[in-house]
């Protein structure tokens, strides 16, 4: 979605209002030098970044921003792990996440809870006269918890109401001290309904450097319509981090024809990251590419009106040289320039129309396959390709279908049914639908599983992805090994390989007790209450575990410590 023009009077009581809030904010969360590890609007997979993340080692105290209250406690296997918000009364709520812990009078709390519901994933919300915070207060410290891929804090603003995303580095801009320009790395030509180098592929230039100046070497050609991407990213002193660049700007003949600025996101709009980047190039080499291209279903708010040209969406139909210019730069205004040509020859268009549009329900009916796109579940107009396997493979209770291509970005769920080849199986919620690796090392490896229904012989789930799909089954009991008593904490691996771990819960002599979980490492673990269960006593530890499909482990443990 592009911004409307906005009146100066709007601009002056925006700009007002973030001021207020940067006022409002006086400390960072951290007491100690901050170095970031991650900015806010960085490209990941599905999703930008919604904060900021923090280097810290496991343990390090956490302090509320502001003052205000805790409105909610998130705790998860997976995801921001363990994560608290705290609502201020300046209209913000900071959110801190991957934790380890609580401070004592949170973490007292939320057990009480826990216990209360008998389940360690939970997410809890409080009024505000529940857990008053002061502004400096330590309320938690930090961890590495969740789908974290090392030990720090994720923070992050929000506006409150609205729950936008706004970006931290507002608020601690004067703790932080960036002198490193970011880097455009490459550029890439894409054909749009034209041709780049007499070809309908794109092409990929690496940026060099000769006398001082950005450019790339090889001569481009082009004619019709184009689409630009580039690759760049930021750095920081003292740091061997990479991070998403805060500014891009493209000149056409000294002409601005497009301008992203990524300062704020929505939660809603945050898988629209696939139509931000190239989404074939990050599939297929996972390699960033920013696309300077609106798509006709792009629904994010990086954009000014004024300074968009066509979409982005540049058309070559001259026989001459069209100069152009690349400009990036961070939040502290640090920039870096490409300039580069394209040269206008004519050449003969080849042009194919789209069979599925993207702002219509649409869908793809065969014999033992079935999807339903509703509309605006894709980005742009797609041609989508049906093939089946003509083999069943071993362990499989359907042939593999797919859909290409397999890198399109799908914002929406859609329905998808397989007809099961082999319906062998007398308890049918023992099948499931999984999608399998188009490319990479894990080519032909299953890379996502989904809990679907039977309904005569079909079975349905909800995908938002194309590609390879399958009917298996999961006729397996989690995995349950017990590894006894470490550091005064019961350990045990849970883990199920096939349809995902559902549930488990804990018991020692008949009594539930917490266990805690982490997807990393697979482990649940309970740190022994000395009141309760008294030392130089047998004890019985039973732990059920269930999967998605059903399958259960129920196992017994002796304990001594």
């Amino acid at each position: 979605m592009i911004k409307k023009k906005i009146s100066l009077l709007c601009i002056i009581a925006m700009l007002c209002a973030v001021n207020c809030i940067c006022k409002a904010q006086q400390i960072p969360p951290l007491k100690r030098s901050l170095q970031l590890t991650g900015n806010f609007g960085e490209l990941r997979t599905n999703h930008f970044h919604t904060g900021l993340d923090f280097r810290a080692a496991i343990g390090t105290p956490v302090y509320a921003v502001d003052s205000g209250y805790v409105s909610r406690i998130s705790v998860d296997a997976g995801g921001y792990g363990n994560a608290l918000y705290i609502t201020h009364p300046s209209g913000t709520t900071s959110v801190y996440a991957h934790l380890n812990s609580y401070s004592p009078k949170i973490e007292k709390i939320l057990t009480e809870k826990q216990y209360q519901l008998k389940y360690y994933a939970v997410n809890l919300t409080f009024s505000l006269d529940e857990i008053k915070v002061a502004q400096g207060e330590v309320v938690a410290y930090t961890g590495n918890r969740g789908s974290s891929g090392g030990p720090h804090l994720h923070f992050e603003i929000r506006d409150t109401k609205t729950e936008n995303l706004l970006d931290p580095i507002n608020y601690i801009k004067d703790k932080i001290k960036d002198t490193r320009s970011p880097q455009i790395k490459a550029i890439s030509v894409i054909p749009y309904n034209g041709v780049v180098n007499n070809s309908s592929n794109k092409t990929i230039e690496q940026v060099v450097v000769e006398n001082g100046n950005k450019k790339i070497k090889t001569k481009i050609k082009a004619w019709g319509d184009i689409l630009l991407a580039l690759k760049a990213f930021d750095y920081m002193p003292g740091m061997n981090n990479i991070y998403g660049v805060h500014y891009v700007k493209l000149y056409k003949d000294e002409e601005l024809i497009y301008s992203s600025h990524i300062d704020t996101l929505s939660f809603e709009t945050g898988r629209q990251i696939n139509s931000y980047i190239d989404t074939e190039e990050w599939h297929k080499e996972r390699s960033l590419f920013m696309l300077s291209y609106i798509s006709q279903a792009n629904r994010l708010n990086f954009y000014e009106e004024d300074e968009i040209k066509n979409r982005g969406i540049i058309t070559i139909d001259e026989e001459r040289i069209y100069k152009f210019r690349y400009e990036v730069a961070d939040y502290f205004g640090n920039k870096d320039i490409c300039s580069f040509e394209i040269e206008g020859e004519e050449s003969k268009i080849s042009q194919s129309q789209p069979k599925l549009k993207y702002n219509k329900e649409q869908s793809i009916e065969e014999l033992k396959f079935k999807i339903t796109i509703p509309a605006y579940a894709l980005y742009d107009d797609y041609t989508i390709e049906y093939t089946k396997a003509d083999t069943l493979l071993k362990d499989n209770y359907s042939v593999i279908h797919t859909l290409e291509p397999y890198y399109a970005g799908v914002d929406k769920n859609c329905k998808l049914s397989i007809k099961i080849d082999v319906d062998t199986l007398s308890d049918k919620s023992k099948y499931y639908i999984a999608s399998i690796h188009s490319v990479g090392k894990n080519i032909g490896k299953i890379s996502q599983e989904y809990i679907s229904t039977y309904q005569e012989g079909w079975l349905t789930t909800q995908v938002k992805t194309f590609g390879k799909y399958v009917v298996k089954a999961d006729l397996t009991n989690p995995y349950l090994k017990y590894h006894g008593v470490a550091d005064g904490e019961i350990r045990i691996t849970v883990k199920d390989s096939e349809s995902g771990l559902k549930y488990f819960i804990g018991e020692i002599d008949g009594q539930f007790v917490l266990f805690t979980y982490d997807i990393k490492d697979k482990i649940a673990r309970y740190k022994i209450d000395k009141e309760k269960f008294k030392q130089g006593v047998i004890h019985t530890i039973k732990f059920v575990a269930i999967d998605n499909c059903g399958n259960k482990n129920e196992s017994k443990f002796k304990l001594t410590y």
